[in-house]
């Protein structure tokens, strides 16, 4: 099954998105590629960063229930699980899409490691100063209001797999961010988008 979020803007892929041309049903083609990917090869070896500005959420989420899953069964092994944080940062609470599939796979992951405050949930809108918590009441999941990019990788283990999607602006706050911290290029993973 593939998910696909497309926020409505002027590029020409949005808009062929959002228009009458693209219907249930209708055949689309693919294009692989990027450089965003997981690292498979350290999903237990290294602590894991996550940060998704916008629609950005789209790729990081997958990579994240597919990192989830692995840490699962691990733990029913009797593994360490490596310490996680995931920051979904919007504008404002209309552009939460995939919170569900988010905080689920989050409380799925918390409820299978031996110790939860190896791993945080941040939910944050830049835009909008209403606090949005009563939509969390119960999960335990963290809401702040916003920019906390440099704050969350301040916070982030120096060790950590950096995986970052968003906005232009977003990435390249994060990539100086990253450099100034001291992480080695290889642990950092981004996904650069109109």
């Amino acid at each position: 099954m593939l998910s696909l979020a497309v926020k409505r803007s002027n590029q020409a892929p949005s808009q062929w998105v959002h228009s009458d041309e693209s219907l249930v049903g209708r055949e689309v083609h693919l294009q692989v590629g990027g450089s965003c990917v997981l690292d498979t090869a350290q999903l237990d070896k290294q602590p894991v960063t996550f940060f998704a500005g916008g629609i950005g959420i789209s790729p990081l989420l997958s990579m994240y229930r597919f990192w989830v899953g692995l840490q699962v069964e691990r733990a029913g092994e009797d593994s360490s699980i490596p310490p996680s944080s995931f920051l979904y940062s919007v504008s404002d609470e209309n552009e939460l899409v995939f919170l569900g599939e988010l905080v689920g796979a989050y409380e799925k992951l918390i409820g299978a490691c031996s110790d939860p405050s190896d791993h945080s949930l941040i939910l944050t809108t830049t835009q909008q100063e209403r606090d949005v918590k009563q939509a969390l009441h119960g999960k335990r999941v963290t809401w702040r209001n916003g920019r906390q990019l440099k704050a969350f990788i301040d916070d982030a283990p120096r060790n950590s797999a950096f995986y970052l999607c968003g906005p232009p602006s977003m990435l390249d706050e994060g990539s100086q961010l990253l450099e100034k911290k001291s992480v080695d290029d290889s642990d950092i993973h981004m996904e650069r988008w109109w």
